[in-house]
């Protein structure tokens, strides 16, 4: 009977050992998924600050193009007519994307009248068909910014009514 009650005791610490062995790796376990769990969440909040950090450069890589072109676009309106009708076309596809950083507009709208002024003056703007359909492109840009709205519109009759009389001028003398 002894011998009975030695086979369970031992039966009896073996169960206890591996209990408390058992309970030992799956504290151990839960120590490492909870180390797991704290590395993933840093590695996902690394991630992000990366990801951020890229679509900010990538925002300001954009800032800097649009800048560039708009300054390049304003470059072009000097020095001839095609010149200048390449300025008018990056221009208006910088505003009319709406691309166009709201804080240049007011220098833009600005050399855009300049434009306008002297295509009307010295560009034959009255004579030429090329520089009317540059002044007719520059007013429906100028069109486009409230504060100018109004003026373009008054301009864009008056350009129609000059380019008409010389028109109507140009034929009477026509042989």
């Amino acid at each position: 009977m002894w011998s009975f009650f030695g086979s369970l005791t031992g039966a009896l610490v073996a169960a206890i050992v591996a209990l408390v062995a058992s309970r030992r790796t799956m504290a151990a376990t839960r120590e490492q998924l909870a180390l797991a769990t704290r590395e993933l969440n840093d590695a996902e909040r690394r991630a992000e600050e990366v990801t951020r950090r890229w679509e900010e450069e990538q925002r300001r890589h954009r800032r800097e193009w649009l800048y560039q072109s708009a300054i390049s676009g304003m470059g072009f309106l000097t020095g001839g007519t095609q010149k200048r009708s390449s300025g008018i076309g990056i221009l208006d596809a910088l505003i009319g994307s709406g691309d166009l950083d709201p804080a240049l507009r007011g220098a833009v709208d600005r050399v855009l009248w300049n434009q306008l002024m002297y295509v009307c003056d010295e560009g034959n703007a009255l004579t030429t068909t090329h520089e009317q359909h540059n002044a007719q492109r520059l007013v429906a840009l100028l069109r486009t910014a409230p504060s100018t709205r109004s003026i373009a519109e008054d301009f864009e009759r008056r350009l129609e009514g000059y380019a008409a009389a010389v028109r109507a001028s140009c034929t009477e003398f026509d042989p």
